[in-house]
């Protein structure tokens, strides 16, 4: 037997839940690069499933549900410039509720949701936020994240790295040149940043990964190796 990915597990697992599966396969086309695709929520779907298989707290189909919809609105982000994180959190509230969710269901979703994004600051209310929050920042660090960020939004025609324009001191959602966006956000998320043991252990070899990369980085641009 060939793969299975964690999306198609989980609509397996949950087949009440196959049909939102299905609508966020359709929405996430509708995003213009592989940074914030499917494939992404994939990943993220599959990290949460580690982190609840092994600190064994939340509800499975809960957390999976606030997963598969966190970048649901990803795309209106490109083409409105709303908060993603806000947008996804209404659609999934709006199409769990025709899907004859609980309101406490909706409500974890929805918190979670709206809190997943970095540059928001939120501190999540329930557990399953936490998880999907970790989960979600864990591909934002190691190799798979290099790539992303490489990858996105490459139509801004921002530079790698230009030493003239120095780092924010606060990351407010757009970088200026990719190599900027390393040292704004991404080496921010330290592994004792995460809620998670597990997430925590994690990060240890991504943040190790992507700190040799950015030292690299530098030495190769300054030609100092």
């Amino acid at each position: 037997m060939g793969y299975i990915g964690y999306i198609e597990r989980a609509k397996r697992r949950f087949p009440e839940i196959s049909d939102i599966a299905n609508i966020v396969e359709a929405e996430m086309l509708r995003y213009p690069s592989a940074s914030h695709d499917i494939l992404h929520v994939e990943r993220v779907l599959g990290l949460g499933w580690k982190i609840y298989e092994t600190e064994n707290v939340g509800e499975l189909k809960v957390l999976t549900l606030a997963i598969l919809l966190h970048d649901a609105k990803r795309h209106e982000e490109e083409t409105s410039g709303v908060d993603h994180a806000f947008a996804s959190a209404q659609f999934a509230k709006h199409l769990l509720s025709e899907k004859g969710f609980s309101e406490t269901v909706i409500e974890i979703v929805y918190d979670s949701i709206l809190s997943h994004r970095y540059a928001n600051r939120r501190v999540p209310k329930f557990v399953e936020g936490k998880i999907l929050q970790d989960a979600d920042r864990l591909d934002s660090i190691g190799a798979i994240a290099i790539a992303r960020l490489f990858n996105h939004n490459n139509e801004l025609r921002r530079p790698l790295f230009d030493p003239r324009i120095k780092p924010k001191k606060q990351y407010d959602g757009v970088s200026e040149t990719y190599l900027n966006h390393f040292f704004e956000k991404i080496l921010k998320m330290t592994p004792n940043s995460f809620w998670m043991e597990t997430s925590r252990k994690i990060a240890e070899g991504r943040y190790e990964f992507t700190l040799n990369f950015v030292r690299k980085f530098i030495k190769e641009w300054y030609v100092m190796e």
